[in-house]
């Protein structure tokens, strides 16, 4: 999945047109379109995410690879980010770190070990991360429009900042608040579970979802997601 991540942005760059240049971004509208918008090219994440699943659930995980470990190699994962070619920071250069970080917390949550994504507001952020990553875009770019072409200093370009994560997480939580738990309620339904579970998981406490305590219980570090 790894090697498929590096040749989309292999092809990106030296297949597609290089021109005309994008403009938010140093390379083109369709290299940016095909390294990073284009489904397809996605797949290899999603399949990663899925192959990830299957290996702790298979109490495969290699026990040297822990959280800690893994939290420290996010981090240089981003650092290197910061100074790789453009189409390789957004997903080449965190991809390893990033998938030994889940497979490492997920492993902690079979175990029942304690990390600190278990507290309450980590798995609240968790829980409204997807409409999180729904308005964001839309968020930020509307509303830097209304600034115009003004420019700041550090504090308060800062402040603008904060003003645009806040906004954006408001968004998150409202599209998770009246949107997918009403969906939830609505359309989900608890099928029989076909596989036993780690009692750490199976007994894990339901957080921050007291609006739908019916549904089965997931592992605190997933933010009460699956998928």
């Amino acid at each position: 999945m790894v090697v498929g991540m590096v040749a989309v942005q292999l092809i990106s760059t030296y297949v597609v047109p290089d021109t005309p240049k994008s403009a938010i971004t140093p390379v083109s509208d369709m290299q940016f379109w095909f390294g990073y918008l284009l489904p397809l090219g996605r797949v290899f994440e999603f399949a990663l995410g899925i192959l990830l699943a299957r290996v702790v659930l298979a109490g495969l995980w290699p026990r040297r690879v822990g959280f800690g470990a893994a939290l420290v190699l996010t981090v240089l994962g981003y650092a290197a980010a910061l100074v790789a070619p453009f189409q390789y920071g957004f997903v080449v250069a965190t991809i390893v770190p990033v998938a030994a970080l889940i497979g490492a917390t997920a492993q902690a949550d079979v175990d029942g070990r304690a990390t600190f994504l278990r507290s309450r507001p980590m798995v609240w952020l968790g829980e409204v991360s997807f409409g999180f990553y729904l308005v964001q875009g839309v968020t930020i770019f509307y509303l830097r429009s209304l600034l115009g072409e003004n420019t700041y200093s550090v504090p308060v370009a800062l402040l603008v900042i904060a003003g645009f994560f806040a906004a954006s997480l408001l968004g998150g939580w409202l599209l998770f608040r009246f949107v997918e738990m009403p969906a939830m309620r609505r359309f989900g339904r608890a099928g029989p579970r076909t596989r036993s579970v780690p009692d750490a998981v199976a007994t894990a406490p339901y957080e921050g979802r007291g609006e739908d305590q019916d549904a089965a219980p997931v592992p605190a570090a997933t933010g009460g997601r699956t998928g």
